[in-house]
């Protein structure tokens, strides 16, 4: 468990300001807001990401069923109750449905064909979640979707994401945290960068990062790991401020 300086989160933010600050004066009217999605976005394909963001947001069954499943993982991890597979996925519906914002909006009046498909998905990755992880001991500090924010420029520059996991924390100067990923579906190189990211914002936030990110893939039972160091969170303050620098100038059309 590796020990950082006490000047890493002055290095990281000073070094995010210096790249963004010639950026600022091109936003006009609109700040600008970074999540792990706008960098794979416009790192992976800069066309795809204009027609991406001009295109209108639609709720469907594909992306609810995600976010269900996550709220359900929060739930078995956080409650005292042992509940079944299913009644845990009917019971994050309910919680969406009751919140009535965002995707509970879309869960209150989805067809119930969409509803059963959401639920089936969401007890499919539940399922595979519970064959492949023990139970997270509460003296591990187990905490899902903590909300991870770093605001520049008196908030015209936003960096935000959720990690679906956390486990443990730091001690002092030295490292404790692992920040964990669930995924379905493949291995993708953007998912080791998703991390980073939010290794970064962490580090930010609190000085100190986590001393590894891991990514777990539910459908094939694999883990796949990182120790964080200064020279990755150097590499990706330096990733997003490539792409800070990307979306401005296609915002502007100073890029084509």
């Amino acid at each position: 468990r590796p020990r950082f300086e006490p000047g890493l989160r002055d290095h990281l933010r000073l070094e995010l300001e210096r790249g963004i600050a010639p950026l600022v004066e091109q936003l006009g009217d609109e700040d600008l807001f970074l999540s792990k999605h706008h960098l794979e976005r416009v790192h992976g394909c800069e066309a795809r990401y204009l027609a991406e963001r001009d295109e209108p947001f639609a709720w469907s069954p594909a992306i609810a069923r995600g976010i269900v499943a996550h709220k359900a993982i929060e739930i078995d991890i956080t409650s005292r109750r042992r509940w079944a597979s299913l009644d845990l996925i009917d019971e994050a519906i309910a919680r969406f449905r009751n919140d009535g914002r965002g995707v509970g909006e879309w869960l209150q009046t989805a067809p119930e064909a969409d509803i059963d498909m959401v639920r089936a998905e969401a007890n499919n990755a539940l399922c595979s979640f519970q064959d492949c992880w023990p139970p997270l001991d509460r003296r591990w500090r187990p905490a899902t979707e903590v909300p991870l924010r770093a605001e520049l420029f008196s908030g015209r520059v936003i960096l935000a994401g959720k990690p679906d996991l956390t486990i443990g924390q730091a001690d002092g100067q030295r490292a404790g945290k692992v920040i964990v990923d669930f995924k379905t579906g493949r291995y993708s190189p953007a998912h080791l960068a998703d991390l980073r990211f939010y290794a970064l914002l962490d580090a930010v936030r609190l000085g100190v990062p986590p001393r590894m990110t891991a990514t777990y893939y539910l459908d094939a039972g694999d883990l796949h790991t990182e120790a964080i160091d200064e020279p990755i969170l150097d590499a990706t303050v330096a990733r997003t401020v490539g792409a800070a620098r990307r979306i401005i100038e296609l915002r502007s059309g100073e890029r084509q």
